[in-house]
Formats: structure tokens, C-alpha cells, sequence
């Protein structure tokens, strides 16, 4: 997101939050010096600020409260528009969807964006099995969704971040332009790397397992799980024609991700260990909520 604001000339700041699965997040950009359980920071932070991006809602509770407490205030003073990245099928139970709920109702216009799971996961959350085993173990089973470009998500922000009028207050779902099945992802990594890749569905133990491996969190690891069960029934085969529309293009293709991408699976990259950095190349991908 901080590239391609950077890109397009945005002036902006940055508050990284403390994540409630426990997973860093990286300092990028001019820091706001937001404190959300401090509102003595909220003046110098707000100050000049007419719209606030939100780009992740993994926080603990008190900081979720603390959030829409300070929404409600910046719209007393000088904010008019929220723009929200939220999660595909964010529904009833979640914690994405209270959020969600609390900030559309917070006083000031909120758009909602809910992404479906982001290609640069293959980059990062199941990069290691891809490059070391040429093996893709994902926990989708046979569901097909329409994984996305997170650049193509920056894209989006970015255009209505620099538009004058605030979008419509609502909820857009960002999809790619095809559904996808492990399978279909390990075709195109088989296709584009030039050796076989072979798709291996994760368990629900499995991925239980997988997520704690990698540090996170018992809350998130419920989250997650719930979050990836929904996002298989409810997303399966389908695309939503809002993202082209605010791309003004067809989204971005797995075909072509990966093709611009590959060196990240080559050989030489299995001495590499991937970061936010190098899964980012020109845009950041932010970690899917």
C-alpha cells in the first residue's frame, strides 16, 4: 500500500498497530505518531487529515474499541471518509465483520473493501513447500476462489484515496478474474517454472498446525481457520465485477503474476528466506486479515 501511495505522489502518514496474532508488522512511511488508547495523540495525528485508511483489523479488543472511539472523533474533526481493507466473505461471527459493522455506523462515510486471499501468500505463507519440495499444501481443498494481485487492491485504494469525492459509503468485494483451485494455482506454477509443483490440500489439523508453526496466536488461529471455512463455502466460483470497475481494467491474472514473479521459486531463492520486502517487489502486499 505505502509504495504505491508513495508512487502516485499521495501525501500521507503511517500508524502501525500492534497485531493481536502477535506477528510484527513493518514501520513504513512518515509515522503519524498514533496511540489509540492515547487520545492526547489524536490531534497532532488527525491534524490536516481528511481521510483514514485502514489496512489491517487484526487488533485485541480494547484496541478495536479504541479505533472506533477515534473514528467517531476524527469526524468532528477534519476527517470525512474511512476506507477500510477488510476479508472476503467477512460474515456474521467474525471479527472482521464486527469491525466492519462499528465502523460503518462510527459517524463518518466508510467504505468497506474485502479482498479475496492475496497471490503473494504463494510468496510468503507457502513459499518454503513450493521451493524446497516443489509442493503447494494449501488448506483450500477442491473450493475455487478468485485469489487476487494485493497491487491491484493498492491500485484501488490509491485511486480513491487521490479522488476528490469520497466513494460511495457500502461494501465492494475485490476478486480476481478467475476462480482458482490448488490445483489450478500449482498448473500455472508448473506451467511458468518449468518443473512440476504439485498441489497436496491441507487438513483442518494440518492447518491448525501450520498457522501455530508459525507463530500465530490462539485467537487468530480460530479466526483463521473460521475465516478460511466461510471463504470456501461462500466464495467458491465466484468473481464480483467491482474491481475492474474501480481498476478501470481487468485484474491482474495468475498467469501473469506468476510469469513476472518466478524468480521468487527459483532454485537460487531456496538459500533465501522471503520477507515483506521481497514478496512486495514494486507494491506491498498486505497480509490477508
Amino acid at each position: 500500500m505505502v509504495p504505491a501511495l508513495e508512487r502516485a505522489g499521495t501525501e500521507f502518514r503511517c500508524t502501525v498497530l500492534p497485531r493481536s496474532d502477535g506477528i510484527a508488522a513493518d514501520a513504513l512511511g512518515t509515522d503519524a505518531g498514533l496511540e489509540l488508547d492515547d487520545p492526547t495523540t489524536w490531534p497532532a495525528a488527525a491534524a490536516g487529515v481528511r481521510r483514514v485508511v485502514l489496512t489491517d483489523l487484526f487488533l485485541d479488543v480494547g484496541l478495536r474499541h479504541a479505533l472506533v472511539d477515534f473514528i467517531s472523533w476524527s469526524a468532528d474533526h477534519g476527517v470525512r471518509h474511512v476506507l477500510c481493507c477488510s476479508v472476503a466473505g467477512a460474515s456474521p461471527g467474525m471479527v472482521q465483520h464486527r469491525i466492519e459493522e462499528q465502523l460503518l455506523g462510527a459517524g463518518v462515510a466508510c467504505t468497506v473493501l474485502r479482498p479475496t486471499p492475496y497471490f503473494q501468500l504463494l510468496e510468503t505463507d507457502y513459499w518454503s513447500g513450493i521451493v524446497t519440495d516443489d509442493r503447494l499444501a494449501m488448506p483450500w481443498g477442491v473450493g475455487r476462489i478468485a485469489w487476487v494481485d494485493a497491487r491491484d487492491v493498492a491500485e484501488v485504494v490509491t485511486r480513491m484515496v487521490a479522488a476528490d469525492a469520497a466513494p460511495d459509503p457500502g461494501v465492494l468485494t475485490l476478486t480476481g478474474p478467475q476462480p482458482l483451485g490448488g490445483a489450478d494455482i500449482a498448473a500455472a506454477l508448473t506451467r511458468e517454472l518449468g518443473r512440476p509443483v504439485q498441489f497436496e490440500p491441507m487438513s483442518i489439523a494440518d492447518f491448525r498446525r501450520f498457522l501455530r508453526d508459525r507463530g500465530v496466536g490462539p485467537v487468530a488461529v480460530h479466526t483463521e481457520m473460521v475465516q478460511n471455512v466461510i471463504q470456501r463455502v461462500s466464495l467458491s466460483g465466484r468473481t464480483d465485477p467491482a474491481h475492474a470497475r474501480e481498476l478501470g481494467r481487468e485484474p491482474t491474472s495468475l498467469a501473469d503474476y506468476v510469469r513476472h514473479r518466478r524468480h521468487r521459486w527459483s532454485p537460487v531463492a531456496r538459500a533465501d528466506s522471503p520477507d515483506a520486502s521481497s514478496a512486495e517487489g514494486e507494491a506491498d502486499p498486505p497480509r490477508p486479515p
